[in-house]
């Protein structure tokens, strides 16, 4: 049993990694846009039987905190990147000072986001209406978390890896809907679980990304 779990695990990681025809993308994107609207829209009502409003208002807040930063994170260097490496092709050393400048600088970025967002959040100004300092730590820690997957997912855009970049933004929703349920329900955590299940499927992303992006990753080296 141990030798065909092993060539299925392998299947697996190499559709991750398969390039495809930009048509081929096209339809893999769209089938993920509409199973993350369906997933998406079961989860809001979930939420919606399962908190308070006064609870679903706070998480209302966090998930507008995320999108802005995500928008942020996401509009810039992952672009770039996805570029460069498209223009590289078939030669994935040439991108790969760029792809450690951008993994950098990103990951920068959002730590100065989230670092922005507690010093709001202690000062008063209360970007999301909370008291809970674990929630804004934990909202503040998905920042750096979501510019590293963000420049994951342009690599694997830009080497035509779209099985790969629709696992990891299916994964994300996933991994997200199946611990905001099990953290509200059994552990009674309320928005601050909500806010927990957003990094754990972030970081589901990333490790499903990680494998995407086998062959790309850029190790130690100079910085473009």
């Amino acid at each position: 049993r141990a030798v065909p779990l092993r060539r299925h695990v392998r299947a697996r990681q190499s559709r991750v990694r398969a390039e495809r025809s930009a048509a081929a993308g096209g339809v893999i994107l769209v089938t993920r846009f509409a199973v993350a609207a369906l997933l998406n829209y079961g989860f809001g009502l979930a939420l919606a039987w399962l908190l308070v409003p006064a609870q679903f208002g706070t998480v209302s807040a966090v998930q507008n905190v995320l999108l802005l930063t995500a928008g942020l994170l996401t509009a810039g260097l992952p672009w770039a990147l996805a570029m460069r490496i498209a223009a590289t092709h078939g030669d994935p050393e040439a991108a790969k000072p760029e792809f450690r400048t951008a993994l950098i600088t990103n990951f920068g970025f959002g730590l100065l986001l989230g670092s922005a967002f507690v010093a709001a959040q202690l000062s008063g100004l209360q970007l999301v209406p909370s008291h809970s300092l674990m929630l804004d730590l934990i909202v503040a820690a998905e920042m750096p978390v979501l510019a590293v997957n963000s420049t994951l997912g342009g690599a694997v855009q830009g080497s035509r890896r779209f099985g790969g970049m629709g696992a990891m933004q299916s994964g994300e929703i996933l991994f997200k809907c199946i611990a905001a349920v099990f953290l509200v329900t059994v552990l009674h955590a309320g928005p601050t679980g909500v806010a927990l299940s957003f990094l754990i499927g972030t970081l589901g992303s990333i490790v499903i990304g990680l494998r995407a992006a086998q062959g790309l990753l850029p190790g130690r080296g100079p910085l473009a």
